[in-house]
């Protein structure tokens, strides 16, 4: 792993949720499949050209394409539709082949 890249490991999937809600403009919430667990992680910038990685592993998979976070319940939930509730926000889910920015889990 690279000494320039950072990275924190959050406790629980709704940390990652709440990390894509206050960015400003989010970027899509990577999945990777360590073949024992599911690693689902944010790269982030912190700065002065340091990167951060935010991350969370799962013993399950998300099927579905999106993370749906309803702003007004504080909640969120998956989908494979795209509705256009205002209080909804969607984030899309990428699956990663291959990655060097986290440690072998």
């Amino acid at each position: 792993m690279s000494e320039e890249i950072k990275y924190i490991k959050l406790g629980k999937f709704e940390d990652v949720i709440k990390m894509l809600v206050t960015s400003m403009r989010p970027p899509p919430l990577h999945h990777f499949n360590t073949g024992k667990k599911h690693v689902y992680f944010i790269p982030a910038s912190i700065g002065l050209g340091k990167s951060v990685i935010y991350f969370v592993e799962r013993e399950e998979a998300i099927v579905e394409k999106y993370v749906v976070y309803d702003t007004m319940q504080d909640k969120f939930s998956f989908s494979d539709k795209i509705m256009t509730k205002p209080s909804l926000k969607y984030f899309v889910i990428v699956e990663v082949k291959e990655q060097n920015v986290l440690p072998t889990m």
